[in-house]
């Protein structure tokens, strides 16, 4: 398993930060692609909670099927997300501090299969400075989103 980790600080208390994080519906407030996010199950946002995003990159469209698997207001949140590519599991951990948050993004990459193994270690090497400048704006953007609300 594969885990890449961002972190960015925010000049607001965890309270201020958690809902724009805790809630994927808002995911797409500051997310770098095209993509719209829908709950898929009913009632309060908890553990088991299912979404699904349609996003837009480099030309295709891609389907994802989300899930929360903790969700600790106002300090941790993780999901799993599981596509063609396989499965991501993203946990959020906000640390609070005198002047603001300390949001650290952790990206845990499956790689339960040997296809999805070789795949992965031939493709990261070419795409991890996509994928580390995608997540770096993001949460720049999220810093941007909270900082202005």
């Amino acid at each position: 398993m594969t885990t890449i980790t961002y972190s960015i600080f925010i000049k607001a208390p965890p309270e201020k930060v958690f809902p724009f994080v805790g809630d994927l519906l808002r995911h797409p407030e500051w997310t770098t692609d095209e993509i719209k996010m829908e709950a898929v199950s009913s009632g309060t946002i908890g553990v088991g909670s299912q979404y699904r995003s349609t996003a837009k990159f480099k030309g295709f469209t891609i389907v994802d099927e989300l899930q929360i698997l903790e969700y600790q207001p106002p300090t941790r949140f993780a999901f799993t997300v599981k596509d063609i590519a396989g499965r991501f599991d993203h946990h959020f951990a906000l640390h609070s501090q005198s002047d603001g948050t300390l949001v650290e993004r952790s990206v845990l990459i499956e790689e339960k299969s040997l296809l999805r193994k070789i795949y992965h270690r031939i493709m990261m090497p070419i795409l991890m400075p996509f994928i580390s400048s995608e997540m770096n704006k993001a949460l720049l953007l999220l810093k941007a989103r909270v900082e202005q609300a």
